[in-house]
């Protein structure tokens, strides 16, 4: 019997993205996938995608309702204990965004990172969208000089602040484009500072070991917040280069120049950088 992982989800509005990502995960064979999924509110059809893929997946999906937008990572918390209370044997959590599709060679490979490197905490594949354009998945931690910079309404100025973030490894440059999603030559183990939270495998005592997810976040950065916390009790997040899925990137702060969740996003920041 293959190790047993939960797939920690969030919905919001995502009901064209759902379906999609929830099948690719129940089609993992390199692991017995768990499907742990919160509703913060969905006013689409989300809910009932959900339910009509529990109805078919004999068990493996956990939905909680919940009735307003409660931001990622109090639902995350809540479904990571449920998680590791319903399986005491659990192996892996995987924390998974709902515009995702997963594949079994990725997660073989994320889970090979973890047991070869006992130091390394979270582990994440290359991304790319729907039109096989590549993600920074890993960046260098935010910096007030570098946000402001990307903010800025002059030419070039947005650029020169992603490349403060960037490695040098961005873009991959040695792809196989005949594979879907591309796969990388490259099967190194790249350190970084922090990666988006799209996709992170983790053990399944990660958070135990590292603290959980600071629930005075609303919505982003909690996952450069989570792991500048891993980084500073000696964990390490790191890129397996040689795998990758697709993230269709359902943006929600990016929609609005002036919005709430942007305003959470900057409030978020404030929070980042006192702590760190």
């Amino acid at each position: 019997m293959a190790d047993k992982c939960a797939f920690i989800i969030l919905s919001h509005n995502s009901g064209s993205y759902l379906l999609k990502c929830l099948e690719s995960v129940l089609s993992v064979n390199a692991v017995e996938p768990y499907i742990y999924i919160a509703d913060n509110g969905s006013d689409d059809d989300s809910v009932e995608v959900i339910e009509d893929l529990s109805s078919r997946a004999s068990g493996r999906v956990c939905l909680i309702k919940n009735g307003k937008n409660l931001g990622t990572t109090v639902p995350r918390n809540e479904l990571a204990k449920r998680a590791v209370s319903d399986h005491p044997d659990l192996s892996y959590i995987c924390v998974l965004d709902s515009d995702t599709v997963i594949n079994d060679e990725a997660v073989e490979g994320l889970r090979k990172a973890l047991d070869n490197d006992p130091e390394i905490a979270i582990a994440s594949p290359r991304m790319f969208n729907g039109e096989n354009i590549e993600q920074m998945s890993v960046k260098h931690f935010p910096t007030v000089r570098g946000k402001m910079m990307k903010a800025m309404p002059f030419p070039g100025m947005e650029e020169k602040g992603r490349a403060r973030e960037s490695y040098d490894f961005f873009p991959a440059r040695d792809l196989r484009p005949d594979i879907l999603p591309p796969v990388s030559t490259d099967d190194s183990v790249y350190i970084a500072d922090y990666a988006i939270s799209a996709c992170w495998f983790m053990r399944a005592d990660v958070f135990l070991k590292y603290g959980y997810l600071d629930e005075k976040i609303f919505y982003a950065p909690e996952d450069v917040d989570f792991c500048h916390t891993v980084f500073e009790k000696g964990g390490k997040t790191a890129l397996v280069s040689g795998v990758s899925i697709y993230h269709l990137t359902q943006r929600i702060s990016k929609k609005k120049l002036f919005s709430r969740m942007n305003f959470l996003h900057i409030k978020g920041l404030l929070r980042y950088w006192r702590k760190h």
